[in-house]
């Protein structure tokens, strides 16, 4: 195997076919069709099937992309320092966080952070725990902001900041004239609800059954926006981070304190075998500052 063959693999599993494979890579068709002939002989797995004259990709190939993939990363991020320091050297900060954060209060820090630094060159990833913790371990990500549940090794990891559950619902609910919902107040009411591998969805789970509150979610879903839009247009209630649902606020969202308390923790991530940048420091500064002003959180 050799890096040309990877190369048109990858733009293969781009484009579809090997005709636009080629372009993208400024050869010929023939040439991309050989390599990936060479590529699938070298490996010795099956990596595409013609399917109505374009190239389909078996679950080899699909599962082998991810893994091209991380490697292209890394060499991106060489490319993309490179380019920063010769254009203004200044350097570059690559952010992971989950949506909690990223789509909360990290834009606003961002806006804060790019005044201060207006030649930075700053990236923003937004995904589940586990991927920014690998993005911090593998030095991806400069600073990573993941939910607790993670397997802190081969990272730096303390606690950063904790929010407590709220529940949201649309202005029509009856239970919207409340000042705050108990356990018990959900019995009955379709609840949309973050996947019961979320830390603090099991939480909720024990909460709900000391409740003696039966847990039949009319909705599970990855993401806490997801729970407030379904909550907004829906019969529902949602059980979500408050940074979340703040921004649904001026849509209409009702808010209201969950009892007992349940509470969503968030872990500050950085790479274990290289001390924080400059900008990683400051960045972090910035989202100490900007969670100062929400409400349900405390900061560690």
């Amino acid at each position: 195997m050799n890096f040309r063959q990877i190369e048109a693999f990858r733009a293969v599993m781009l484009t579809g076919t090997t005709t636009e494979a080629a372009a993208l890579l400024r050869t010929t068709q023939p040439a991309v069709s050989r390599l990936i002939r060479q590529f699938e002989h070298a490996s010795r797995l099956k990596l595409f099937e013609l399917h109505r004259g374009r190239l389909a990709p078996t679950p080899e190939a699909k599962a082998l992309l991810r893994e091209v993939e991380r490697s292209y990363c890394g060499l991106d991020r060489v490319r993309e320092a490179i380019e920063t320091l010769r254009d203004s050297g200044v350097g570059r900060l690559a952010v992971g966080a989950v949506p909690s954060l990223g789509m909360s209060v990290l834009p606003r820090v961002i806006h804060a952070f790019l005044a201060r630094y207006p030649k930075a060159a700053l990236s923003l990833h937004t995904s589940s725990s586990n991927v920014v913790r690998d993005g911090v371990a593998s030095a991806l990500f400069d600073i990573g902001f993941a939910a607790q549940e993670i397997d802190t090794t081969g990272v730096k990891a303390q606690p950063f900041v904790t929010t407590r559950a709220v529940c949201v619902m649309n202005r029509e609910h009856p239970l919207a004239q409340k000042r705050s919902l108990r356990a018990r107040d959900l019995a009955g009411a379709p609840l949309f609800l973050l996947t019961r591998g979320d830390v603090t969805r099991r939480r909720l789970d024990e909460v709900l059954a000391a409740a003696e509150v039966a847990v039949e979610p009319a909705v599970e879903t990855t993401y806490g926006a997801t729970v407030c839009a379904l909550a907004l247009e829906g019969v529902g209630v949602g059980v979500v981070n408050p940074l979340i649902a703040g921004g649904f606020a001026s849509r209409g969202l009702v808010i209201k304190p969950l009892e007992p308390a349940v509470y969503f923790e968030i872990f500050l991530l950085y790479p274990l075998h290289a001390p924080p940048s400059r900008l990683a420091r400051e960045f972090e500064g910035l989202v100490r500052e900007a969670l100062h002003s929400e409400t349900h959180i405390r900061i560690a």
